[in-house]
């Protein structure tokens, strides 16, 4: 038995392949070719951003959610005050022993946040004084 070569396998293709083309196949590939590049091309491009931010987003959303399922016992409740001092002219804080009135009720836990109002040019503006 002689070995095919390989020119003999391509002229052997090649043969079979000069048939009619099939008319009917290639619109329709066409057609399905030209569809798909047309939805591809029109579609509304989307941001989906990075990653991170959606790992971050997630986190956050599952945090919020796991919140309203439980409920919050009062040992873990920190008093969050926000306490109006009076301020001179000089903006030397002038309630001092408000500040450590509050301080002795907080017991070092939570927050607190002093604050003054102040007036300048008529216009009542709020300071916040953060240690």
């Amino acid at each position: 038995r002689k070995k095919e070569s390989h020119s003999e396998t391509q002229k052997g293709f090649w043969e079979a392949a000069r048939g009619k083309p099939d008319t009917e196949y290639l619109c329709k590939s066409t057609i399905l070719a030209t569809n798909v590049y047309a939805n591809e091309h029109n579609r509304a491009s989307k941001e989906w951003g990075d990653a991170t931010r959606g790992l971050q987003f997630t986190t956050a959303t599952r945090a919020i959610l796991a919140l309203g399922r439980k409920p919050i016992h009062t040992k873990n409740w920190r008093p969050q005050l926000l306490v109006y001092v009076p301020v001179g002219d000089d903006l030397v804080v002038k309630g001092t022993a408000l500040l450590h009135l509050v301080r002795q009720l907080k017991a070092g836990k939570g927050t607190h946040l002093p604050s003054s109002f102040m007036t300048m040019f008529d216009v009542v503006m709020l300071f916040v004084f953060v240690p």
